[in-house]
C-alpha cells in the first residue's frame, strides 16, 4: 500500500510539473493552448520556430472544438511538437547536403577547368622541348664537323638558350600543378591528386629528351673546347714560326729577340708592343681578334704584359734527335771538338740558328741539351739531305700518376694530382731544389674559351737516363 502511494504522490507531482508547463503558455487561461500560444511554446521551450502550416498541422491532430490544444493532451503536443521539430531538421539537412553537393560539383568542375589550362601549359612545353631538340641538332657527331668554332659558339649558346627557357617553363608548370592541391576539399583530395598525378607523369616525359639535348650540349661543348685549343695552338704555332723565322734572318739570339720585343726594358711586353712586333714579321698576317686570342694566351694573369720567361717559352724551340749525333764545340765542323753524343729523343732547346755552312751546305744550331745541358753546336741537316733533329713542341702526356707542387720544392702544396695521360707543356727543364732533386716546371694544357683553367706546377724532373724520377713521353697527337 505504500507504494502505491508513493507512486501517485511521483505521478501527481509530474501531473502537476506538466500542469505548471501547460499553465505558463496559457496567456488567456482557458484551458487549451490556441496557434499562437502552441507556436510560442515550442519556440520558448525547444527554441523551434514551428512553421505556420505545421502549427496548423498540429491544432487539426490535437486541438478540440476549435478552441485549441487541452491540458490533458499537453504530453502529445510535446511529442507532436517534436517530431516536427526533426522532420524540420531532417529537411535542413537535406538541403544542406545538396547545397554541399552542389558547391562540390562547381569545384569540381573548377578544378577541372584548372587542370585542363596545366594540361595546355604542358602542350606548350612539349612545343619548347621540340625547340629544344632542333636546336640540338647541330651540335650531333655527324653535323657538328661541319661548323667552324663561330657557328658552333652560337649553336651552343642558342641551344643553351632554349635549354634554360624550357627548363623555367617546365618549373613553372610543376607549380602551376602544385598549387592544384593546395587547400583542398576533403571530397577533392582523391580526384585532384590523381589528376595532378597525370600531369607530373606527362611532364616527367620531357625529362629523357631534355637529357639527350644536354647531353648534346656537352658534346659539343666539349668539341669546342677541343676546336678553339687545336686553333690556338696553330695561331700559336703560325706566330712562333714567324718569330723563329725573323730571328733567324736577322740572326738575333734568344736574349736579343726579347730585347726587340720588349722595347722598353722592363722585363715583360705590353699589347701595343707585341702587336708592333708581330706585324713586322713577314708573311704573318693576323685579324685584331687573333692577336687579342695570342695575347690572352701568353698573358695568363691577364695583367697587361706578358712577363719574359713566358715570352722565352714563347720564342723557345726545341728539337728531337731523330738520328744519333753529336754536340760540337763549334759552329763549323772542320776542326771542331766533340762535347758529347746524342741518343735518339734526346730533346734539345735551340739557343741559335739554324744556320747554314756555305762550304759543306748543311744546317747548324746551337743548342743545350735537355738532360745535362750540355751546350754546343748540333748538325739539323746533313748535306745529302740526312735528317737528325726535328722541330718538337715542349709537349708530353705523362706516363705515371703525379702530383703537381706549387713550388719547386717536392715537399711544397700539391695543387692537382695528374693522372697517366695528362698532357701537359714543359716550361722549364731539370732545375734543382734546396735537396739537390731535378724538377721541372710544366703548365697543364686546359682548355680554350672557357675549358678547365691551366696550372702551372712543378713535378719531379728526369734524373737521366734509366734512373728517372719521371718519364715524360711526347705527345703523338
Amino acid at each position: 500500500a505504500g507504494d502505491k502511494a508513493v507512486k501517485r504522490d511521483t505521478a501527481s507531482r509530474r501531473m502537476d510539473k506538466r500542469g505548471a508547463g501547460f499553465d505558463k503558455y496559457d496567456k488567456n487561461r482557458d484551458g487549451f493552448l490556441n496557434e499562437k500560444e502552441l507556436t510560442e511554446y515550442a519556440k520558448g521551450e525547444f527554441g523551434f520556430a514551428v512553421p505556420k502550416d505545421g502549427a496548423a498541422k498540429i491544432m487539426a491532430l490535437l486541438a478540440e472544438a476549435k478552441k485549441g490544444v487541452p491540458k490533458a493532451k499537453f504530453h502529445d503536443l510535446k511529442v507532436a511538437v517534436g517530431v516536427m521539430r526533426e522532420e524540420e531538421a531532417s529537411k535542413d539537412r537535406i538541403k544542406k547536403a545538396q547545397e554541399r553537393k552542389k558547391f562540390i560539383e562547381d569545384k569540381k568542375a573548377a578544378y577541372t577547368a584548372d587542370v585542363g589550362k596545366v594540361a595546355e601549359s604542358i602542350e606548350e612545353v612539349d612545343k619548347e622541348v621540340k625547340k629544344a631538340e632542333e636546336k640540338a641538332v647541330p651540335l650531333k657527331a655527324e653535323e657538328i664537323t661541319k661548323l667552324a668554332a663561330a657557328d658552333l659558339s652560337q649553336a651552343l649558346t642558342s641551344a643553351q638558350e632554349q635549354l634554360t627557357a624550357t627548363k623555367d617553363e617546365i618549373e613553372s608548370v610543376r607549380k602551376q600543378i602544385k598549387d592544384l592541391d593546395q587547400d583542398l576539399l576533403v571530397e577533392l583530395a582523391s580526384f585532384v591528386r590523381l589528376e595532378c598525378r597525370k600531369l607530373e607523369v606527362k611532364l616527367d616525359l620531357f625529362a629523357p629528351r631534355l637529357a639527350q639535348v644536354n647531353l648534346a650540349y656537352e658534346k659539343g661543348k666539349s668539341h669546342l673546347i677541343r676546336q678553339e685549343q687545336r686553333e690556338l695552338e696553330i695561331l700559336r704555332s703560325e706566330a712562333a714560326k714567324a718569330v723563329k723565322a725573323f730571328a733567324t734572318e736577322k740572326k738575333l739570339s734568344q736574349d736579343d729577340l726579347i730585347k726587340a720585343m720588349d722595347k722598353d726594358g722592363d722585363g715583360s711586353v705590353s699589347k701595343g708592343d707585341f702587336t708592333a712586333f708581330l706585324e713586322g714579321c713577314d708573311g704573318l698576317k693576323l685579324e685584331g681578334s687573333q692577336v687579342d686570342k695570342l695575347y690572352g694566351l701568353l698573358d695568363e694573369s691577364n695583367t697587361g704584359a706578358i712577363p719574359q720567361d713566358t715570352l722565352l717559352c714563347f720564342i723557345r724551340v726545341y728539337y728531337r734527335v731523330i738520328q744519333d749525333t753529336v754536340i760540337t764545340t763549334e759552329q763549323s765542323i772542320k776542326g771542331s771538338k766533340t762535347v758529347r753524343r746524342l741518343e735518339v729523343d734526346e730533346i734539345v732547346e735551340a739557343l741559335e740558328g739554324p744556320v747554314e755552312e756555305e762550304d759543306v751546305k748543311i744546317k747548324r744550331i746551337r743548342a743545350s741539351a735537355l738532360r745535362d745541358s750540355s751546350e754546343g753546336w748540333i748538325t739539323v741537316m746533313g748535306n745529302n739531305d740526312t735528317v737528325f733533329l726535328e722541330e718538337h713542341p715542349p709537349l708530353f702526356r705523362l706516363v705515371a700518376a703525379a702530383p703537381l707542387t706549387k713550388e719547386i720544392e717536392a715537399t711544397s702544396e700539391a695543387i692537382k694530382a695528374l693522372p697517366i695521360g695528362e698532357p701537359v707543356e714543359v716550361l722549364d727543364w731539370d732545375k734543382k731544389d734546396e735537396a739537390g732533386h731535378s724538377r721541372l716546371r710544366v703548365r697543364t694544357r686546359g682548355g680554350a674559351g672557357g675549358g678547365e683553367e691551366r696550372v702551372t706546377g712543378w713535378l719531379a724532373g728526369p734524373a737521366g737516363g734509366e734512373a728517372a724520377i719521371l718519364k715524360l713521353e711526347p705527345r703523338t697527337s
